[in-house]
């Protein structure tokens, strides 16, 4: 009794196992598409689930499936001996059970395949090395001063900016215009403003020079701690006035 209750077990882990050995091949045919389609059209499959988790499911399928053959599907009676099919009408059967064993078998290998060339690549990706923060901010400031000299600057190269002094120490304005002229600017002119004194600079500009009036507040802010802007009616010129207290920085470049 004991052991038609054991036969009776086995027979129902045969089954499951050759149920999933009939099912894997389509699995993992589904999986190649999958691939295909995420190759094709990166982001579209894996922005929902991960690929590599559903590699290694099917791969954990596979090892279940494996896990079991009756001795029916093998073309063996429980004896052990060879069974005669010449006009057993099962045969086409049996036949049929092999043909899926060893079609599970080369999938079982692809899949095997897969997932070793999988972790290889994720283990080259893992230990490529990368940018360091550092030379990523370079390339990003490298980036930055490119599009600055040669995409904003050099098309109003002529536009006329007029730095004022209005409070800072006698001959800033030069200073600061000189640094204009170093940074690609043509037509810059110096003078003084009369009426009252200014704190920290104040920059005004228009809106059709805007790249401009932000490249040159920050050349400004080199040297000071706050600058205002201004919007301008006119986009005729820029103007700077630089208040008190100009710091200076620059202290090697030549006088106009």
């Amino acid at each position: 009794m004991e052991n038609a209750h054991t036969t009776s077990w086995k027979n129902i882990i045969f089954r499951f196992c050759r149920s999933l050995r009939e099912i894997f091949p389509h699995v993992f045919g589904i999986y190649l598409l999958l691939l295909l389609m995420e190759t094709v059209f990166p982001g579209l499959i894996s922005i929902n689930f991960n690929l590599n988790i559903l590699l290694g499911s099917i791969l954990v399928l596979g090892l279940v499936a494996s896990v079991g053959n009756n001795p029916e599907e093998s073309g063996q009676e429980p004896g052990g001996s060879e069974a005669n099919y010449d006009h057993d009408p099962s045969e086409l059967v049996t036949r049929k059970y092999a043909a899926t064993i060893s079609l599970f078998k080369a999938t079982f290998v692809l899949a095997l395949m897969a997932v070793t060339v999988a972790g290889i690549l994720i283990f080259a990706n893992r230990m490529a090395p990368g940018l360091t923060q550092t030379e990523i901010d370079t390339l990003l400031l490298e980036t930055k001063d490119t599009l600055v000299e040669d995409n904003i600057i050099k098309p109003l190269a002529d536009l006329p900016i007029k730095v004022l002094n209005g409070g800072a120490e006698p001959g800033s304005a030069k200073k600061f215009a000189q640094l204009l002229l170093s940074s690609g600017y043509e037509n810059v002119y110096t003078g003084n403003i009369s009426e009252g004194e200014y704190e920290n600079a104040v920059l005004i500009f228009s809106s059709q020079a805007k790249y401009q009036g932000e490249h040159i507040k920050r050349l400004l802010e080199r040297d000071y701690p706050f600058v205002a802007t201004v919007p301008a009616s006119s986009a005729a010129e820029i103007t700077v006035i630089l208040g008190y207290p100009f710091l200076g920085l620059i202290e090697n470049l030549p006088t106009l």
